[in-house]
């Protein structure tokens, strides 16, 4: 694609990213059309760094939501796995070009694609910023949903990235003078209360939004790298 259509807003459904865009990436059919898509190593850089100079997709980025930054970016990227037997390697999503303090964290469970002819699944993550001693680290503002088909799954990823809409309230670390339960109490609240707002509030899609897939995810939240 030369360019893009004046007005255009790219907006594409979860089971359209799998079964149409992944698929055809995977399988070579043509190019993805590069106003829309870019191909990057999500995990070489921090998100701000990696899409400082990458257009977000068509019509996004406009500021019609009236609650911030709604500019989406749609990355196909390279999966990196960790050590162990092939059968049960995990995935790596440490950002080894962030000063080895980055890494984007699982949120919940993989879930099916509703609607994916094809298997597909998706996993919705945070990234997050280790900026302080005591182990831990400060949750970003930064949204990653990763797509994948099955067979393919331990070798290509296409990634939607966009920041929260409420990405102001960071989870902050705790206080030099807090007590340690105090801490840990108000920490996981507020870890919480932005993880339900982070994807409840999602950049809104321009067609017809699908129910919630049900919960049959293989892959449990991993641990702070």
């Amino acid at each position: 694609m030369a360019g893009t259509i004046k007005g255009l807003v790219f907006s594409p459904t979860d089971n359209q990213l799998t079964d149409v865009y992944l698929r055809r990436y995977l399988l070579r059919l043509d190019d993805l059309p590069s106003s829309c898509f870019h191909v990057a190593d999500v995990y070489s850089a921090s998100p701000d760094r990696l899409l400082a100079n990458l257009a977000p997709a068509p019509g996004t980025g406009n500021g019609d939501d009236g609650d911030g930054d709604d500019r989406v970016w749609y990355v196909p990227t390279p999966v990196r796995l960790l050590g162990g037997k092939i059968a049960r390697r995990r995935k790596d999503r440490t950002v080894v070009g962030d000063g080895g303090g980055g890494c984007w964290r699982a949120e919940g469970w993989a879930e099916d694609v509703r609607g994916s002819a094809g298997g597909g699944r998706m996993q919705k993550l945070s990234y997050y910023r280790a900026e302080y001693s005591g182990g831990g680290g400060i949750k970003r503002e930064w949204i990653m949903v990763e797509y994948s088909l099955p067979g393919s799954e331990h070798l290509v990823a296409l990634c939607k990235l966009y920041r929260s809409p409420r990405y102001s309230r960071y989870i902050t670390p705790p206080s030099m003078t807090s007590s340690p339960s105090t801490s840990v109490a108000s920490g996981s609240k507020r870890k919480a209360d932005q993880e339900e707002a982070d994807h409840r509030d999602a950049p809104a899609c321009s067609v017809r939004r699908q129910n919630p897939p049900p919960d049959a995810g293989q892959e449990t939240a991993e641990p702070f790298c």
